[in-house]
């Protein structure tokens, strides 16, 4: 039988279904078919912007607190001081406002360093190189990731109400940006983190002396942050959904003038044959 004569070059431009290209063709559609985010960032370089900062925090949060033998934002010299100069049977608590002041922030920051850098790895890999299934471990940890939020969010606001102090998570996430003046002076982060061992709720809101209650900033920073990785996630589902199935469940979806020189570059590769009855010696 002879060869079907090649498409004609009008049809150059369309859009084909990848059929038949075997297991490589999955998860590997054409950037210009697979969306954008925030209307104009590609979604495939969104993906891999979103899983790399999400990496590149783990790796720098896990290098800083091996050289300084403590998570990145712990408490300061006066928190230290008022555990080793602590007396009692109360030092050995750990259901108390005393022993879970630091219990929510000490999770948010190992899940973020140790589950962070292993899944941005692999979204970074899955944005990449087209790998779907790395593309939904990410969005499993970024759903897992605003969960895990909302529920320190609610643990932090019964801790104020109950205790009549802050944690250190709502200090560190509302008040101890490293952007300096930002929320506020630093004469103030440096008096949060260094001279004061428990934040009490009404002396670090008028130490602030922000517009709203210092709680009220922490919710509005957790609310952006839980917004951002259910909205990245839904990116995420959409790239890997396009890279597997294309627009039509079809299949990967390809430019037809990228596929013709595709398969001119490997017509044009040696072939792998050994012999007369190997593939690809006749």
């Amino acid at each position: 039988l002879r060869r079907p004569p090649p498409p004609p070059a009008a049809a150059e431009g369309s859009r084909v279904a990848a059929v038949g290209r075997g297991p490589s063709a999955i998860g590997m559609s054409d950037d210009k078919f697979l969306g954008r985010s925030c209307l104009c960032v590609p979604r495939r370089f969104f993906v891999l912007a979103v899983a790399l900062a999400i990496w590149v925090y783990g790796i720098v949060g896990i290098f800083s607190a091996f050289v300084n033998h403590q998570l990145p934002g712990e408490q300061g010299l006066a928190a230290w001081q008022a555990q080793e100069h602590c007396v009692g049977p109360r030092c050995q608590e750990v259901v108390s406002c005393r022993a879970t002041r630091e219990a929510s922030f000490h999770v948010r920051e190992v899940v973020a360093l140790v589950a962070g850098t292993l899944f941005g790895y692999w979204g970074i890999l899955g944005a990449f190189n087209g790998y779907v299934n790395d593309l939904v471990w990410l969005r499993a940890y970024l759903l897992a990731f605003a969960g895990l939020l909302t529920a320190i969010v609610a643990w932090d606001g019964a801790y104020a109400l109950i205790c009549g102090a802050y944690p250190l998570n709502v200090i560190d996430e509302a008040l101890l940006w490293p952007v300096p003046q930002v929320p506020v002076s630093d004469s103030v982060k440096l008096q949060l983190r260094n001279a004061l061992a428990t934040y009490p709720v009404a002396f670090v809101d008028s130490l602030t002396q922000l517009p709203v209650p210092v709680f009220a900033l922490y919710v509005a920073v957790e609310v952006v942050v839980i917004v951002l990785c259910l909205y990245s996630a839904q990116q995420v589902l959409a790239l890997s959904s396009m890279l597997h199935c294309g627009e039509l469940g079809l299949g990967a979806v390809y430019d037809m003038r990228d596929w013709k020189n595709e398969q001119v570059k490997l017509r044009s590769r040696p072939s792998m044959g050994s012999g007369p009855g190997d593939y690809g010696a006749a």
